[in-house]
């Protein structure tokens, strides 16, 4: 990025670019699965939980529309208490990411959850300082392949913290900072480039990969499930005409052989003067 002022004599020139975003990720990129030096003083963990939180998900699969619960945690080893922070996360079809065919941005700018501006996707209360939680909404990515979720995550000491957790607000139609909604100015970047301090002495971070889960889309399921019923019921009906063609072929069979025996036997043995006997239904 180019940062420079303007002369006030200088007209203002626009231009439009084109942003090509490159899925084949190097190692060293904050999209890495390594983990971070860091982690050795602090335990980070991702985990997919049930729909209140309470325990860990029992299915990896969600219906397109539907709430992902997502949960981050630290626990510290030798630091004071620290507060966790998302900084970026993509989802991905490959658990590396630079093999993954398809890559899609859900938080970006340091803690802006960007599926919140074209979803209902949000950040939740925290119940404490050491957790963070959202209910990414399930989106049309991927559906019916395994998904991963890549994040680098952040802890800061609670007195030093300079990270934040922006969402979207549909409603009021503006960025809300999570921790203090008083203080959602410091999210106004969401839209455009967030800066930060880099400075990493009074915090640590680690790379996490969550998944593999599935997103799907039950109408197309319904529709798979309507056509396989609907064949089978075809089938069914073809079994079954084939049936009464064959019963009926049978009957009109046999009733040709008693024709013609009725004719042999009775019709032209009258007619030549005699009637049948055993030993004449036996000869014909």
């Amino acid at each position: 990025m180019l940062i420079y002022d303007r002369r006030p004599e200088l007209p203002f020139i626009s231009q439009s670019v084109q942003c090509v975003y490159d899925p084949a990720v190097s190692k060293t990129t904050a999209f890495s699965a390594v983990e971070d030096e860091n982690e050795g003083l602090a335990t980070f963990s991702m985990e997919l939980m049930n729909s209140d939180f309470s325990t860990p998900a029992q299915s990896m699969r969600f219906q397109l529309g539907s709430n992902i619960p997502i949960r981050a945690t630290v626990e510290s080893r030798s630091h004071g208490p620290l507060k966790i922070f998302m900084e970026s996360c993509v989802a991905a079809t490959d658990a590396n990411i630079s093999r993954a065919a398809q890559v899609h941005p859900i938080i970006t700018n340091v803690g802006c959850l960007m599926e919140s501006k074209s979803g209902n996707s949000s950040f939740l209360p925290r119940r404490h300082p050491a957790e963070i939680r959202l209910y990414l909404q399930a989106f049309k990515f991927a559906l019916g392949q395994n998904i991963f979720l890549h994040c680098d995550l952040e802890a800061w000491d609670i007195q030093s913290v300079d990270r934040k957790a922006c969402h979207y607000m549909q409603q009021q139609r503006r960025w809300e900072l999570l921790d203090d909604p008083s203080q959602s100015y410091v999210c106004s970047c969401c839209e455009s480039t967030c800066f930060w301090r880099t400075d990493s002495t009074k915090g640590m971070s680690a790379r996490k990969v969550l998944g593999p889960f599935v997103m799907e889309d039950q109408s197309q399921s319904d529709t798979s499930l309507d056509t396989q019923s609907s064949t089978e019921h075809g089938l069914t009906q073809a079994l079954l005409w084939l049936l009464v063609v064959s019963v009926a072929a049978a009957l009109v069979t046999i009733m040709g052989v008693l024709a013609v025996s009725y004719y042999l036997c009775f019709w032209r043995g009258g007619r030549l003067g005699y009637r049948p006997s055993r030993d004449l239904l036996t000869k014909y």
